[in-house]
């Protein structure tokens, strides 16, 4: 007979094999295994569409529910201003926008945009692209991403969404091209 911990591993590994219906969701999903009369693992697996930022918000949230619990206290969770600064508005727009460039509603509006963004690099771009590239963390304080994440909604927008603007303007300014 199987230990405990590996047939929770083997369990939870044929849950992650299952493919997502991208069409009808969900996007993430989650199983209680036991492996003892007192012990439980909760597994979970998420799409590739299923954002990073999210998935830290529930894992971050999920976490102080649990200890909460376990202490006898009631959970204490941020302000969703903070922690979670999506709309229904901004993740139905996203949600719009990407249906739409699936079926090809955006191609007109897409007529016409550069193919390679021109930057200023510190050597010679070579003949063959590779593209390989490089990662770069960074880190941003607590209060800005509250700050934005306040603003996002306010506006009715995700905290994806902005920093995507904030990055095409980058690019914009970097490459010398109109974002518009």
């Amino acid at each position: 007979m199987p230990r405990p911990e590996a047939e929770a591993l083997r369990l939870a590994t044929a849950h992650a094999r299952q493919s997502f219906d991208l069409t009808a969701g969900p996007l993430f999903r989650s199983h209680v295994l036991r492996i003892a009369d007192d012990v439980h693992l909760l597994a979970g697996d998420a799409s590739h569409r299923f954002d990073g930022w999210s998935l830290g918000i529930l894992a971050s949230e999920l976490s102080a529910l649990y200890t909460a619990y376990a202490a006898g206290h009631a959970p204490s969770l941020p302000s969703p201003g903070c922690s979670t600064p999506t709309t229904r508005s901004g993740t139905s727009g996203a949600c719009l926008r990407r249906a739409g460039l699936a079926a090809g509603l955006l191609d007109p509006a897409l007529a016409g945009a550069p193919t390679l963004l021109e930057l200023p690099t510190d050597r010679p771009r070579p003949a063959q692209l590779s593209g390989r590239g490089a990662c770069h963390d960074i880190a941003i304080a607590p209060e800005a991403t509250c700050a934005l994440g306040k603003l996002c909604a306010q506006e009715g927008t995700t905290l994806a969404m902005a920093i995507q603007a904030i990055f095409a303007m980058l690019l914009a300014r970097y490459s010398g091209s109109r974002i518009c």
